[in-house]
């Protein structure tokens, strides 16, 4: 069963990556490349947001999560 889940995905990969390389390229034409980026890795985190709410502890997406804000802060400051 997992193997067929691994597949699956793998699959599923491989034909999204070049889509989505496609994408980026054409939007660069009109946005900067910095804000692409941001809005990829957002709609992915997005994404993958329940299935790591589904197998970790909320009390370690808490602490992660007030990590990542301070370290974003501390970055554009």
């Amino acid at each position: 069963m997992i193997n067929i889940i691994t597949v699956f995905f793998l699959i599923i990969r491989i034909v999204s990556n070049p889509i989505a390389n496609l994408f980026q390229k054409k939007l660069t034409n009109q946005l900067s490349s910095f804000t692409i980026n941001f809005y990829t890795y957002l709609i992915l985190s997005i994404f993958c947001l329940p299935f790591i709410c589904s197998y970790i502890k909320l009390e370690f997406i808490n602490y992660n999560f007030i990590s990542l804000v301070l370290l974003a802060g501390f970055m554009c400051a």
